[in-house]
Formats: C-alpha cells, sequence, structure tokens
C-alpha cells in the first residue's frame, strides 16, 4: 500500500494552535495581520493557516522524499506534544517542578518549533546568500583558470570566458545556498534541546482573562540587552531568550543562567495585569512572520488603539 503523500506542512503544528482556538470552535482562530495592523474579519482555519505547499521540501512546493521524511520526523515529536502537553499545562499552573524527562521533552519541543520556523529559515538562507557572494570571485576564478589549463581552446575571449564562469558559478553555488534543509536539518538537532534544558526558565503565569497569544512563530527568539553589544557570541543560542507561550495561560521564557545558582532553576511568575500580558504579547508581533493568533480580540483591539495613539 503506497503512504500518503502530505503535501500541506505545517510550520506551527495544528495540535498547538488548537491551545489558542476559539472557545466554541477548536478549529477556528482569531487572526491579526501584524503587518497591516488589522484584524481578520474572518476566523481562521487551523488547519490552513502556518502552513506550505511541500513546504519541507529541498525546493518548497516541489514534492521529494525529504520533505516526506521531515515530516514524519516532525510528527513524532508532535505526537508526544500533543500526549503530555495537557499534563505538562496543569503542572505549570500549580507551580509543581517539572521532570527531567518532561523538561527535556518541552525543551526538544521549543528548539524544533524554533528551527522550523520562517524567521529562522530566512535567516540561514540570507547568511548562505552572502557566503555566496563571498565566495563566489574565488571559486569562479579557480573554475576558469583549471578549465583554461586543460582546455586552452574553449576559452578564446578571456573576458567573455570569465563571464560564463562567473554566472555559472554564482548559479550553481545559489542552488546549493537555497536548499532549505540547511535551515531544517538544525531543528533535529538535540544539542539544542540540551542547552535549553539548562538555562534558567521562568514560567509566567497568567491569572487575568486577556489571553496570552501566539503567531506564525510559536517560539521567538531575543538578543539579551545584559550581553554587551561587542561581545563576539552575543547572538549564540546560548546566550538569547526564547520565549514559547504555551497557551493563552502559561508562557515560557528561557534565559542566560549568569550565577551558578540560576543553572536550571525555574521559577513561576505571576502576571496579573492586563498591561503586563499587554507588554508580553508585543514581543509576539514583533518578531512574528505575519500573523499573530488568539481565541479573542481583546489584545489585537488594545494594540490597534495602542498604535493609533502614537
Amino acid at each position: 500500500m503506497k503512504k500518503q503523500v502530505t503535501k500541506n506542512q505545517h510550520i506551527v503544528p495544528q495540535i498547538h494552535l488548537r491551545k489558542f482556538a476559539l472557545p466554541n470552535d477548536n478549529n477556528k482562530l482569531k487572526a491579526f495581520d501584524c503587518d497591516q495592523i488589522k484584524i481578520l474579519s474572518k476566523d481562521q482555519s487551523i488547519r490552513s493557516v502556518c502552513s506550505g505547499h511541500f513546504h519541507y521540501a529541498l525546493e518548497p512546493g516541489t514534492e521529494d522524499k525529504y520533505s516526506q521524511a521531515v515530516e514524519d520526523a516532525f510528527g513524532n515529536l508532535e505526537t508526544w506534544y500533543g500526549d503530555n502537553i495537557e499534563r505538562i499545562e496543569q503542572s505549570f499552573l500549580k507551580q509543581e517542578k517539572l521532570s527531567d524527562s518532561d523538561r527535556f521533552g518541552l525543551s526538544c519541543v521549543i528548539a524544533n518549533f524554533f528551527f522550523r520556523g520562517q524567521n529562522f529559515r530566512r535567516e540561514s538562507l540570507n547568511a548562505l546568500k552572502e557566503l555566496v557572494d563571498w565566495m563566489q570571485p574565488t571559486v569562479s576564478e579557480h573554475i576558469f583558470s583549471e578549465v583554461s589549463k586543460k582546455y586552452p581552446d574553449i576559452f578564446t575571449d578571456k573576458e567573455k570566458g570569465k563571464e560564463i564562469a562567473d554566472k555559472v558559478t554564482q548559479n550553481e553555488l545559489q542552488k546549493v545556498a537555497g536548499k532549505t534543509s540547511h535551515a531544517t536539518q538544525r531543528a533535529f538537532d538535540v544539542g539544542h534541546a540540551n542547552t535549553l534544558t539548562h538555562k534558567k526558565w521562568d514560567i509566567f503565569l497568567n491569572k487575568t482573562d486577556y489571553p496570552f497569544v501566539t503567531s506564525d512563530e510559536a517560539v521567538i527568539d531575543l538578543i539579551d540587552p545584559r550581553i554587551p553589544e561587542n561581545y563576539m557570541l552575543r547572538g549564540a543560542w546560548l546566550l538569547k531568550t526564547q520565549i514559547f507561550n504555551l497557551s493563552p495561560k502559561v508562557s515560557v521564557s528561557l534565559t542566560f543562567p549568569f550565577t551558578e545558582d540560576l543553572h536550571g532553576k525555574v521559577e513561576y511568575r505571576e502576571m496579573n495585569k492586563k498591561r503586563d500580558i499587554f507588554r508580553h504579547n508585543l514581543f509576539y508581533v514583533n518578531f512574528s512572520h505575519k500573523y499573530a493568533y488568539a481565541p479573542n480580540t481583546n489584545f489585537f483591539e488594545d494594540l490597534i488603539a495602542f498604535e493609533n495613539k502614537k
């Protein structure tokens, strides 16, 4: 029996988005266009958002075996998430200590959600394209020189020959740099999850009726302002802060442990004021790829009013 091909591949898993679904319809979300600063008039289907046609293919939009292998691998992690997340959320709300296995499992989820995201992919591809621009002249010159030596009759016009070598080299290097696997494969590295388990965990508990939101970037990644700007590794995964809104009631923030007593520490922080939730949600809007989602429009309406006052 031929295995079913998954065409619509989710960047943010549906099982996570359902945590933010409408109270009366767990398949729909309220949606906010972060670029246009407006609420979408139509509730969005969870199945249709945060996804792309063969998104994980080496060439997005084209069916290949790689995208199906990625889908299967991500599916295994999402199964763990679906089986355990309600229990973990309740543990957080009760301010209980997570077991080592739950801490590692959730770290795997957070790392996976970040590295499969649009922002990381865009950053990866931009970095690779810059590398291509830097390497191309050297590689092109080497190819032209070697071909000219071996086949002296091919390039009778030296300038024209160099131009051809430049174009061919540029095209071939860009093909390699454009493969999405360079970004996606980082999501399989458990070393990133291990790093997160050793960070300081701040668990924010929303005690209001004003929900935390999520977005098409389930995990956002921030430069810690306490790290000096001239510090060479300032942008390293270990030193940056990752924030994951697990649900409308729970948010997880992971920061670098600056002292030994903060190494692996979990601290609960109750949030009782709407303005604190509003400020927290702004991170998701500012670092989203395009859209933010929630079970109601309360925050989105306040954000529009806030922007209009500027």
